[in-house]
């Protein structure tokens, strides 16, 4: 069980901050205004605390009510307070009584269980109440912010920024995220960081969607870190800003320094003049791989160098800039299943046993997990299954615009940004890499794709660094859900994809058939690749190529991995096997789309799926008969006899034995004549005609030994 606080629970760490911060300012004489300020807060502290003992599915109400007290507390001055400051605590006080009432209405589990519906409509309509107050304090706030600016560029006219009044309210800092699991070790470290009494400079990196911002998002609300940093905690998104002057003038406006004949001089006096203050550059890739990348180095090594500030940055990436002695952080992993699954119940109501497959799917990417978890509301994960399947990432998506909006349009900016672009073949090398689940070795990428030799150190380094690809057991992957858009919106091309065929054909060719006789090193290594092999034939397959110059070997790679999976139990070729028969059928080669259905069949037998095994059976047997194959037809016999027999139909199995043995015998297949003679021998054993099987089983023997087989002779 999870041990992560609540919402409310740390909100309301956060709200404590904030009121003793309060008190202290407010002082010791008290009027009307402050004493109904104090009662409100203490209410508002209740009411989180009962929520954390008992009224669990009030968790969102309660960190939405002691955000909007917090945010009035921050706002009140020490004297006296606006109009509308007060009619915000008058509407604040006014909820708080009848959340307070309401949930002493409803005390026992039973009467929550009457109340049914009608308590979660009236949990909603506090809700959206507290909603509409915030976005009032907001319009307050700008208005207040735009007054105060005013009178600060009049009657400071030609002063610079370091005598702005150190408790001008800056903008907003994210809240900690809602819906947050699986990061609170790594939360801990970077609190551990800041707490230090030098300053730190901490780097934030992963893949587009891994949980960066909600990561930092986190720590900065710690309330150990609000109470040593206070107000002076920065947060910028640097979302658009391509330059070292975009990243001046993003801190400029959230500092509030306006019409300096120096900004940058101005930016800088005023964060080396506040003591301990905690600058966040949020997003901060979009001008880290910008053309002016350098100049932003720069100003990145110029602010870490400020006594007392502390620095975090979030990126796409695996390798901050250069410049600055960085403290060290993991990089962001995928979460665990775990982790991913409480995400999903958090956000979505339906569950099913398909999640635990669906969530797998989305290899732990909390964006896509929490955006495939709103779909969760309508949807179950088997309806969510079917779809992702279908759309991939095309589903994940919750509306229009915002890089948070699609999963689609946070892959975009990475791969539209200044170092991919100036590693042009790594677009190329990624394509390439989101046809092999299992990732690729590092090692074997010059003998996989020759023709990138030349600049596949480079293409590398761009997509690690973009944090495209990571590195794990020695071999270098992509995500899933990049994978999928990719696959959609960048499908690999020739010469290179060529290359990537032949390579995995080559392996399964010259290995995979004789796999009996390979040696540890090549039967491991098949079995290494076995997914990567499947991917790489199904992609084929399924692309309909108009060109036929590689198409036996192709197919015949299909059936040597078929066998393999077959022969071993390891894999599923099923997918494969359809695609390639459906491309064969539309295409008129008749013997190619027999094989592979009746490799199907074989495999569905294995699994038990009787009757869907002797459908695709007698399918194979009749196509290979109207070409005239009768080895084929005969080998579909014998299976059926398999499938009969295993249904315990002994003598229906007896009867396609025979009718196979006499088949392999007038064809001369030896091998095929031998099987269905031991065949017979197990059926009639089971039949319990012992002295006939006895001697069938005999017969079998010998026919294995003169073709030297010396698995059947055993």
């Amino acid at each position: 069980m999870s041990t992560t606080p609540s919402s409310s629970s740390r909100q309301r760490e956060s709200l404590d901050v904030s009121f003793e911060r309060w008190k202290a300012k407010a002082g010791a004489v008290w009027d009307s205004l402050k004493e109904e300020v104090e009662k409100t807060t203490c209410r508002v502290f209740g009411i989180s605390d009962v929520v954390q003992t008992r009224e669990k599915d009030c968790d969102e109400l309660a960190t939405k009510l002691s955000w909007v007290t917090e945010r009035i507390l921050d706002k009140l001055p020490r004297e006296g307070g606006n109009a509308d400051v007060r009619a915000s605590l008058d509407a604040l006080s006014e909820t708080a009584s009848d959340v307070e009432k309401f949930l002493g209405k409803q005390s026992s589990k039973a009467e929550k269980y009457v109340a049914g519906t009608k308590r979660q409509e009236t949990i909603a309509r506090f809700i959206k109440k507290l909603d509409r107050l915030r976005l009032n304090l907001v319009e307050v706030r700008t208005t207040d912010l735009s007054v105060q600016f005013g009178q600060i560029q009049l009657q400071m006219a030609g002063m610079h920024a370091y005598d702005v009044p150190s408790d001008l309210p800056l903008l907003e800092i994210p809240p900690k995220p809602n819906v947050f699991y699986g990061r609170d070790e790594l939360v801990a470290s970077i609190v551990q960081l800041l707490l230090q009494d030098k300053p730190c400079r901490i780097p934030i990196l992963g893949t587009g969607g891994m949980g960066k911002t909600s990561v930092a998002a986190a720590a900065i609300n710690d309330a150990q870190v609000r109470a040593k940093y206070g107000r002076k905690i920065i947060f910028v998104s640097c979302e658009g800003v391509v330059s070292a002057e975009g990243i001046i003038s993003a801190l400029a406006t959230a500092l509030g320094i306006r019409h300096e004949s120096n900004i940058r001089r101005a930016v800088f006096a005023y964060l080396a003049s506040r003591g301990y203050t905690l600058l966040v550059l949020d997003n901060f890739e979009t001008a880290a791989q910008s053309a002016d990348s350098e100049r932003v180095e720069q100003l990145l090594g110029h602010l870490a160098a400020l006594l007392y500030l502390s620095l975090i940055i979030t990126m796409r990436g695996s390798l901050p800039p250069a410049g600055v002695d960085w403290d060290e952080l993991d990089i962001l992993n995928r979460l665990s299943l775990d982790a991913a699954r409480q995400i999903w119940n958090r956000i979505a109501p339906k569950e099913d046993a398909q999640l635990d497959q669906l969530l797998t799917m989305l290899d732990g990417l909390p964006l896509a997990i929490t955006l495939m978890a709103h779909q969760g509301r309508l949807f179950t994960p088997s309806q969510l299954l079917s779809a992702y399947e279908k759309e991939t990432t095309k589903l994940i998506k919750v509306g229009a615009g915002g890089r948070l909006k699609s999963l689609e349009v946070s892959i975009r900016v990475s791969l539209q940004s200044q170092v991919m672009l100036e590693a042009p073949d790594a677009l190329e090398l990624l394509s390439l890499l989101c046809l092999l689940p299992d990732g690729v070795p590092l090692g074997a990428l010059q003998e996989m794709i020759p023709s990138l030799s030349h600049t596949l150190t480079a293409a590398i380094s761009g997509l690690r660094q973009v944090a495209l690809t990571f590195e794990e057991s020695e071999r270098l992957r992509v995500l899933s859900p990049i994978r999928d858009f990719m696959l959609a919106h960048h499908s690999p091309k020739e010469p290179t994809l060529g290359e990537l065929r032949r390579y995995y054909v080559n392996l399964t060719v010259h290995n995979a058939a004789n796999w009996e006789e390979s040696s540890k090193e090549i039967t491991a290594r098949i079995f290494a690749e076995f997914i990567n092999v499947t991917a790489v034939l199904t992609h084929f397959w399924g692309a309909l190529p108009t060109e036929r110059h590689n198409d036996e070997v192709l197919g015949g790679a299909t059936l040597r991995v078929a066998e393999f999976s077959h022969l071993t139990s390891y894999g599923d070729c099923l997918l494969l096997l359809e695609k390639a028969k459906t491309a064969s059928e539309r295409r008129d080669e008749w013997l190619m789309a027999a094989r592979c259905t009746q490799y199907m069949g074989d495999r569905l037998c294995r699994r038990s799926h009787y009757t869907e095994a002797a459908r695709c059976l007698e399918e194979a047997r009749a196509r290979f008969e109207a070409i005239g194959n009768r080895l084929g037809a005969a080998q579909c016999t014998r299976s059926l006899g398999d499938v009969l027999n295993l249904q315990n139909h002994y003598e229906d199995a007896a009867v396609r034995f025979e009718e196979a043995r006499a088949t392999f015998e007038a064809i001369g297949y030896r091998l095929g004549t031998a099987k269905s003679t031991q065949s017979l021998g197990e059926v009639l054993y089971l039949q319990n005609h012992y002295e006939e099987a006895a001697v069938k089983i005999e017969e079998a023997r010998a026919m294995f030994e003169a073709i030297g087989h010396r698995l059947g002779a055993a």
